[in-house]
C-alpha cells in the first residue's frame, strides 16, 4: 500500500466529518426545528380558533357584532377566514371574506393540502334557532410560517457552509504544524545517520509530543547503535574470553601481511596449544575448563604489548600475533608466555599446574598466505607439543606432513562417529537411451575447524592408516542406505564405493560388504565396486578372489581410472569385471590431441569386444558428449549433467529432467 501524509490524512478525516456527519447533522437539526415550528403553529391556530370560539359563544345571538369581530380577526391576524355553521353546513355568521373557488378540507398537519392554508374546524355549544349543533370553521395563513421555515433553512446552510470553511482552514493548518515538525525531525534523523552515536537529534516544534518523540528517536538510537556495536563485537569475539576469535584474527593476520607487503617487512604469527586441557574438562568438568580458558587469556593479555593481539581460535588453542617481532623477540615472548601459563592455577579445591606447547611462523619466509602461515605454525607447535620442547619456531627441516596426517587421521575418526563425511551424488548418463544409469558418490568432510574438505585433503592419510577400512565400510554402508531410501521412493539408483588396495587385502571384505547388502535388503545388482588398478596389482591373487565372490553375487565391478597408469588391459582380463571407466585426462586434450580420439575410440573398441561396458568420466560440454557418442562409448558423467549433488538436491534434479529417466544400472559412490 501506497504511504500519503499525515496532512492528507487528516484532511481527508476532517472532509469526511465536515462534509458528511456534519451535514447530517444540520439536516437533522433542520427536520426537528421545522417540526417544532410546524407543531406551534398547529398548537397556536388550535388555541386561537377556541379563543374565537368563546367570544363568539359569549355575543350569541349578536350575529352583527359577530360578524364585525370575525372581521377584525381577519384584519389583525393571520386567519384568512372565519364562519359560523350548522350541522347541515347553513352559515350562521361569516367575515366579510370568504373564498368561494375552495371547499373546506380540514387539516391535520402543517400544509396537508399544499394551498397555503391551514383549515381547521372546532365544535360550539351554541345551536342554531332550529337546535341544530353549530362548528366554528378558520383558515390560518401558512405563509409566514413557510418563510419563517426557509429562512430556518437557508441560516443553517449558510452556518454549515461558513463552518466547514473555517474547520477545514484549520484543520489544514494544525495538519502542517504537526507534518512541518515532523518532516524537520526526519531530515534531522537522515542527517544524523553520518553524525556520531552521541550526536543528538533536536528539533524546534513547541508542541510537547514532537519533542518527545524526538527524545525516544534520540534514545532508541542510542539503543541500537549499542545493540549494533554488540553485535559486530559478538561477531568477531570469543563470547566465553572476550578475545578476539578466528574470524577476527585471519582478518588481523590479512592486514599484517598487505603492511609488511608496502614495507617490506616480517611479523610472527605463534599458536599456542594448552598440554592438559582434555584431561582437566573430563576430570574435574567443563567449569574447570572454561575458567581455565578465561584465565589463560588473562595472562596472555598481560605478556603481550598493545599492538600485540591474542585471539582464541577454538578449543584450547589461541594465537598470538606479533606485527613487528623477529624471530628473537617471538622467543622472548613465547618464553613469558609458558612462564605465565605454567603458574599455578586454582580452581575450587584443586591446585593444578599447567603446560603449554607454542608453534611459531614468520612471513613471508614459512608462508605467503594466511593459511600457509597458520599451517607452518601448526606444524611447529605439533612437533612442539611431541617433542615437549615448549617452543619451536619452523624450519624446513621440520615434517608438515606426519603432523598433519596424525591430526587428520584423528580427526577422520571422530567425524565417522558423528557423521561429518557427507556423500555428494554426480549422475552418469547412458548415451544411446538417454537415461540415467546410477550415480558417482563424492563424499565431503564437513571439518569442524577447516570447513569443507575435499577427497585428495584426506584420503591419502586415510590410506597409510588403518582408518582406510573403517572410512570405506562406512561409505558403503550411507551408500546402501541411501539407495534402499531411494528405491522405497520408486527410484531405482544403483550406487558404487570406490574401494583401495588395503580394503582388497582384508581376508573378510567380500563377507562384510554383503551382509550390509542383506541388512539393509538391497538387491545386490544395484551395487557397484570399484577399484583402481593400483589396487589390483598388489595383490592380483587375492584381489581376484574378493571380487570374483562379490560377482557372484551380482555385485558390479569397474575398473576405475582406466589409462591414468601404465598398465595394459590384458593384466584385468582374469578379473571379472562389468565396466571400464576411462579417465578423465583423456577427455580434457580430446580435442587438442588427435591421437587423443584415437586412443579412447580404441579403448571402447578393446572394452567392447571383451563385453565390458565403457564410462567416460570428466566430460563437461556438449561438444565432447558429442564425440563421445561419435566414438561409440556407452555413458558419460561429468559437469555437463551437473555437479556432484547432496541427496535431496539430485531427486528435485531428476525430477526436473524431462527427457531423463531413472533405470537399474551401475552407479558409483567413490572416495575420489
Amino acid at each position: 500500500m501506497p504511504a500519503t501524509s499525515i496532512v492528507r490524512h487528516i484532511a481527508k478525516g476532517s472532509i469526511f466529518i465536515h462534509l458528511v456527519l456534519l451535514p447530517l447533522f444540520v439536516l437533522a437539526v433542520t427536520l426537528f426545528a421545522q417540526h417544532k415550528i410546524t407543531d406551534q403553529f398547529f398548537d397556536e391556530a388550535k388555541h386561537h380558533a377556541k379563543l374565537i370560539a368563546k367570544r363568539i359563544e359569549l355575543s350569541w345571538p349578536e350575529k352583527k357584532a359577530i360578524s364585525h369581530m370575525l372581521d377584525r380577526e381577519v384584519a389583525l391576524t393571520n386567519i384568512v377566514y372565519v364562519y359560523i355553521a350548522n350541522s347541515q353546513g347553513k352559515i350562521l355568521a361569516q367575515s366579510s371574506f370568504i373564498p368561494s373557488h375552495r371547499h373546506f378540507q380540514e387539516d391535520s398537519f402543517f400544509d396537508q393540502h399544499q394551498d397555503g392554508i391551514f383549515d381547521i374546524s372546532i365544535p360550539m355549544s351554541i345551536r342554531d334557532q332550529d337546535s341544530l349543533p353549530t362548528r366554528l370553521y378558520v383558515g390560518f395563513n401558512e405563509e409566514r410560517t413557510k418563510r419563517a421555515i426557509q429562512n430556518l433553512r437557508l441560516n443553517l446552510t449558510l452556518f454549515t457552509l461558513i463552518y466547514i470553511l473555517i474547520a477545514l482552514a484549520i484543520t489544514l493548518a494544525s495538519a502542517r504544524k504537526i507534518s512541518s515538525p515532523l518532516n524537520k525531525l526526519r531530515v534531522a534523523i537522515q542527517k544524523s545517520s553520518n553524525t556520531l552515536p552521541d550526536d543528538e537529534i533536536h528539533t524546534s516544534s513547541n508542541l510537547h509530543e514532537i519533542r518527545a518523540l524526538a527524545q525516544e528517536i534520540n534514545i532508541m538510537r542510542k539503543d541500537l547503535v549499542s545493540q549494533a556495536q554488540k553485535l559486530r563485537h559478538q561477531a568477531t569475539h570469543d563470547i566465553l574470553t572476550g578475545l578476539p576469535n578466528r574470524a577476527l584474527c585471519m582478518d588481523r593476520i590479512s592486514q599484517a601481511m598487505a603492511l609488511c607487503q608496502r614495507k617490506r617487512k616480517h611479523f610472527v604469527l605463534m599458536l599456542l596449544d594448552l598440554d592438559q586441557f582434555k584431561e582437566i574438562n573430563d576430570t574435574l568438568g567443563h567449569k574447570a575448563g572454561d575458567t581455565l580458558l578465561e584465565v589463560t587469556a588473562s595472562r596472555l593479555i598481560r605478556i603481550v604489548r598493545k599492538s600485540d593481539s591474542v585471539a582464541r581460535l577454538g578449543g584450547d588453542e589461541f594465537a598470538i600475533l606479533l606485527p613487528t617481532a623477529d624471530a628473537s623477540q617471538a622467543a622472548i615472548v613465547a618464553q613469558k608466555a609458558l612462564k605465565s601459563i605454567q603458574k599455578p592455577f586454582h580452581f575450587e579445591d584443586h591446585t593444578l599446574h599447567i603446560h603449554a606447547s607454542i608453534g611459531a611462523a614468520m612471513y613471508p619466509e614459512h608462508g605467503k598466505t594466511v593459511g600457509e602461515l597458520l599451517h607452518s605454525a601448526d606444524v611447529a607447535m605439533y612437533h612442539a607439543k611431541r617433542g615437549g620442547h615448549g617452543f619451536i619456531m619452523h624450519h624446513r627441516n621440520l615434517s608438515s606432513g606426519a603432523a598433519g596426517s596424525l591430526a587428520l587421521v584423528s580427526d577422520l575418526e571422530a567425524a565417522i562417529e558423528q557423521e561429518e563425511v557427507i556423500p555428494y551424488f554426480q549422475p552418469k548418463l547412458d548415451i544411446r537411451s538417454q537415461t540415467i544409469t546410477g550415480v558417482e558418490v563424492l563424499i565431503r568432510w564437513r571439518h569442524h575447524k577447516r570447513g569443507l574438505l575435499f577427497p585428495d585433503d584426506f584420503i591419502p592419510a586415510a590410506e597409510n592408516s588403518n582408518i582406510i577400512n573403517r572410512l570405506t565400510l562406512y561409505v558403503i554402508k550411507k551408500a546402501i542406505q541411501q539407495s534402499v531410501e531411494w528405491l522405497r521412493g520408486g527410484l531405482e539408483v544403483s550406487v558404487a564405493v570406490n574401494i583401495s588396495a588395503k580394503n582388497l587385502q582384508q581376508p573378510n571384505f567380500a563377507a562384510t560388504v554383503l551382509s550390509l547388502l542383506e541388512k539393509h535388503t538391497l538387491p545386490s545388482r544395484l551395487l557397484e565396486i570399484e577399484l583402481t588398478e593400483s589396487a589390483v596389482l598388489n595383490d592380483p591373487e587375492l584381489a581376484k578372489q574378493t571380487l570374483s565372490r562379490l560377482s557372484q553375487q551380482n555385485v558390479h565391478i569397474s575398473l576405475d581410472d582406466f589409462g591414468a597408469g601404465n598398465t595394459s588391459l590384458a593384466h584385468f582380463l582374469e578379473l571379472p569385471l562389468d565396466t571400464i571407466k576411462i579417465d578423465k585426462s583423456f577427455v580434457r586434450d580430446i580435442f587438442r590431441n588427435p591421437n587423443q580420439q584415437s586412443i579412447v575410440h580404441r579403448i571402447i573398441e578393446l572394452a567392447h569386444a571383451l563385453n565390458l561396458s565403457t564410462t567416460v568420466e570428466g566430460v563437461e560440454d556438449e561438444k565432447a558428449l558429442q564425440l563421445l557418442t561419435q566414438l561409440d562409448a556407452d555413458a558419460i558423467q561429468g559437469y555437463v549433467l551437473c555437479k556432484p549433488l547432496m541427496a535431496r538436491e539430485f531427486e528435485m534434479w531428476v525430477k526436473q529432467q524431462g527427457i531423463y529417466q531413472i533405470r537399474s544400472g551401475a552407479g558409483t559412490a567413490s572416495l575420489q
